[in-house]
């Protein structure tokens, strides 16, 4: 009778276990089909959308393969960039959807001359072969130990889709200035205006964060300088008339450690400027801050500073450490959450403002090696909870709230972990790697870690104009044979997802349109 009762526990279990995954009813999923790969060969980047179908990037070793699937998600071509047949010591740098067309961009390294340089040219969306029109765009001078490939090239494209900005940064050097470039252009790839510039400052101390193009072609960076370790600020460099005029425009916050931040146009001509600050450390956040810059005036308005409430620093965390930050909160000791990022900022067309962090970090361990010869120090790179919080259009927090998630891994970059968004005009939705446990977790400090293997899952949360939280399981490691891998899935339109996963030698893609 023991045995039998037993066998059934067993069944009933393992019955759960192989239950397929639901899928939530305020998403639409449409997959393709496996793809069986060698293991060398992943995802390197999703290149975007249009009537054609749907393009993405592949690497397997040195080698780079361009595909398209149509709408179906239906694997219809895969073709081989053969760079030999550009040049001899030609390199991939990216393949861009813009305007009318694909377009790649490769580089060609001269250690005679000691530059890099970067070449754009059309592809063919029936071949989806280079065509022979390569222009040669920049030239950017390198040092023997910069020869190494580096990701150099961040691109904007402006709100209507007529321009492309392609910003670079000089290769590192400690010792040096901070320098960067940018050439902005049309809808045909045509080259509209360029600038190269060096600031009076080391590069230590300072760091490009964000990068708008309008829509006449005027470029806005900005970039955090520090003070020895300590993020001061933020200047903000206006090019306006295609570069005859420049503004420099600074962002003070005294007595402020600038946490991250982002900039995004309003509709009255002024760019906001929103993000976290920490009274206390470069480690925490205390709160946001909220500015706009007048475009005409080219001046900041005063900053507008709001502290977070206990009940968001303390959620999610278990009873013992909310009482010890209640207790030091108190006192009127540091009560920040520690550890979080700047990740994104949404902007509603009401002029309020959605600023999302996630907590990051990476500790090294060390530990005893298992056959009894000595130590090893190991990496773990956690990503933990997101903390979503509402300003409105004067930067006052109307509702701040996070999202529970527990991603620690070891020696692996945190290549499944993180998360990737997308968002509505009423919701937002995040995508991540998740235990099953936690789709019943209350939330209030158990949460389960993450692990890539049988009983992986991919959870969806969608968060609505209120703040208020649904949790749901997307699909399952055994569903699908996938592991998600949120840092190259893509959002490519509002509401619009292409998310990756890969298993072993199995790989696949699916469409996710959020209602």
């Amino acid at each position: 009778m023991k045995k039998t009762l037993l066998s059934l526990f067993i069944c009933i279990i393992s019955a759960n276990v192989l239950i397929a995954q639901e899928t939530p009813d305020f998403v639409d999923v449409t997959w393709s089909s496996e793809m069986d790969e060698s293991k060398s060969n992943t995802l390197e980047e999703i290149v975007g959308h249009n009537e054609a179908g749907y393009f993405i990037v592949k690497q397997e070793k040195k080698d780079y393969f361009l595909e398209q699937f149509n709408n179906d998600l239906v694997r219809e071509k895969s073709v081989l960039i053969d760079l030999d047949k550009l040049g001899k010591k030609r390199s991939f740098e990216k393949i861009i959807l813009f305007g009318e067309g694909l377009y790649l961009f490769t580089s060609e390294l001269s250690t005679k001359e000691m530059e890099k340089k970067f070449f754009v040219q059309s592809i063919d969306e029936e071949t989806l072969e280079p065509i022979k029109d390569e222009m040669l765009f920049v030239k950017i001078p390198y040092k023997a130990y910069f020869l190494k490939k580096e990701n150099l090239f961040t691109f904007v494209v402006s709100e209507d889709k007529s321009k492309l900005l392609a910003y670079y940064n000089s290769p590192y050097d400690f010792k040096g200035r901070e320098q960067f470039g940018f050439n902005v252009f049309n809808s045909q790839m045509e080259e509209i205006w360029y600038d190269f510039m060096e600031l009076p400052i080391k590069e230590k101390q300072f760091i490009m964060e964000d990068h708008l193009v309008d829509n006449n072609g005027d470029v806005f960076l900005m970039g955090k300088k520090y003070i020895g370790s300590k993020p001061s600020g933020y200047i903000l460099y206006a090019y306006f008339d295609h570069g005859q005029a420049l503004a420099e425009i600074p962002i003070e916050l005294p007595g402020k450690y600038v946490n991250g931040a982002n900039m995004v146009f309003s509709p009255d001509n002024k760019i906001i400027v929103a993000g976290f600050y920490s009274d206390h450390s470069t480690s925490g956040i205390s709160g946001t801050f909220f500015t706009t810059v007048d475009l005409k005036t080219q001046k900041a308005s005063k900053i507008n500073y709001q502290e977070f409430d206990m009940e968001l620093i303390t959620k999610n965390l278990k009873k013992g450490e909310e009482n010890k930050l209640n207790r030091k909160d108190e006192k009127g000791k540091d009560a920040d959450m520690y550890e979080y990022d700047m990740r994104d900022m949404v902007f509603r067309p009401n002029g309020e403002i959605l600023l999302i962090g996630e907590q990051y970090f990476i500790e090294s361990v060390e530990r005893m090696k298992t056959d009894g010869s000595g130590s090893e120090t190991k990496r773990l790179y956690n990503y933990n909870d997101i903390v979503v919080v509402k300003l409105d259009a004067g930067g006052k927090i109307i509702w701040g709230n996070k999202i529970a998630k527990r991603q620690e891994s070891k020696e692996d970059g945190g290549y499944f972990s993180s998360y990737i968004m997308a968002h509505t005009d009423q919701n937002l939705y995040f995508i991540f790697n998740d235990h099953p446990k936690n789709l019943e977790s209350e939330e209030t400090g158990k949460i389960y870690n993450f692990e890539k293997g049988h009983y992986a899952m991919a959870s969806v949360v969608k968060m609505d104009d209120e703040g208020n939280i649904q949790r749901e399981g997307l699909f399952k490691t055994t569903d699908k044979e996938i592991v998600l891998v949120p840092k190259v899935s893509k959002e490519i339109s509002a509401g619009e997802l292409i998310i990756y996963g890969e298993r072993y030698s199995n790989q696949r893609i699916a469409r996710l349109l959020f209602k």
